[in-house]
């Protein structure tokens, strides 16, 4: 696993206070700014108040940012994905870029505090985690959201990071760092944590819905699932949320709205979860079977599929060790 460098998880970069940060910035400190700088520091946030400010906690020449603002083309590599049926267009920040927006997401989310029904993008909670809230389930109600990513513009951004703390000309310049054709980018690294912070009020929202109906819920990135363990799925639940998306900027993906219930399957975030514990689908069961009698019994698995392979079989003896600590407690 991919260790994490230091200065990345330090919310002043190279420097261990704010006062010393304050100090390297002499002449160039404007009226206000250090108390600035001290106040987001206290919240826990980068204290990213203008562009010298950032640019001597990284150490780099302040012009570069302009120039990222100005021409964010240049920092960026477009391209294309495909992932099952969809192709997804990636835009993937350059190395330079890539490095801010790795430091400012790694410190935007751990001042973000996640909800408790909230599971994507958040360090030591899991999609696993998100379907065993769902256990017994006798019915079940998914929405999808469509284009997560690129259907959250700058100006929610921007206003989100006016509500976490920042002042105008900060949350204007780390929007500009963040955001790539007036959205939030496939592939970048503060996309996942932006899109988590800018759909906090929504998050209220859905938590709110689902106490209405006596329902569970839980949010994995852009997939959204309501569940009981008694009833039928109020019909309610999809016109209170519908109404509400309507009065965004995200769309329900009508195409992904699901509603089970006994007999049928109940499945969340890919995992069966009728029965006490979560479960892989059968098919997926019998895939899993088939790959380990493949890892048995040859011995020339070219190394790419081996990767694939061993990757599910992870996958599959890992959801195992996680229902048998359930199962036990």
């Amino acid at each position: 696993m991919r260790t994490t460098h230091p200065l990345l998880l330090n919310p002043l970069f190279q420097f261990d206070s704010p006062d010393r940060l304050i100090r390297a910035m002499g002449k160039k400190l404007k009226r206000g700014e250090a108390e600035e700088i001290q106040r987001l520091a206290a919240l826990g946030l980068p204290p990213i108040t203008s562009r010298w400010c950032l640019g001597t906690m990284l150490g780099v020449n302040a012009g570069i940012f302009r120039s990222m603002e100005l021409r964010p083309h240049r920092y960026y590599r477009n391209f294309r994905l495909a992932s099952g049926n969809k192709v997804r267009n990636i835009r993937a920040p350059k190395a330079g870029l890539k490095v801010v927006q790795r430091w400012i997401a790694h410190n935007l989310a751990n001042a973000y505090v996640a909800p408790d029904h909230v599971y994507g993008f958040v360090s030591g909670r899991s999609h696993i985690d998100a379907a065993m809230q769902h256990v017994n389930a006798s019915w079940v109600v998914s929405v999808d959201i469509s284009d997560f990513f690129p259907s959250t513009p700058v100006s929610v951004v921007r206003s989100r990071l006016l509500s976490i703390g920042y002042q105008e000309v900060a949350a204007n310049l780390i929007t500009s760092l963040v955001t790539y054709e007036e959205s939030l980018p496939q592939g970048a690294p503060t996309s996942p944590v932006l899109s988590n912070i800018c759909f906090g009020p929504s998050d209220l929202k859905m938590a709110a819905i689902a106490e209405h109906y006596d329902a569970r819920i839980t949010r994995y990135a852009d997939d959204i699932v309501f569940s009981g363990e008694t009833g039928i799925p109020h019909a309610d639940i999809l016109v209170s949320v519908r109404d509400h998306f309507e009065r965004t900027c995200w769309d329900i993906n009508e195409r992904k709205v699901r509603i089970s219930q006994a007999p049928n399957r109940r499945k969340v975030h890919g995992l069966l979860v009728h029965g006490g514990s979560v479960r892989l689908t059968k098919g997926y069961r019998n895939r899993i079977r088939a790959y380990k009698h493949l890892l048995n019994t040859r011995s020339d698995i070219p190394q790419e599929d081996y990767h694939s392979i061993m990757g599910h079989v992870s996958y599959a003896d890992h959801l195992a060790e996680l229902v048998g600590k359930s199962d036990s407690n």
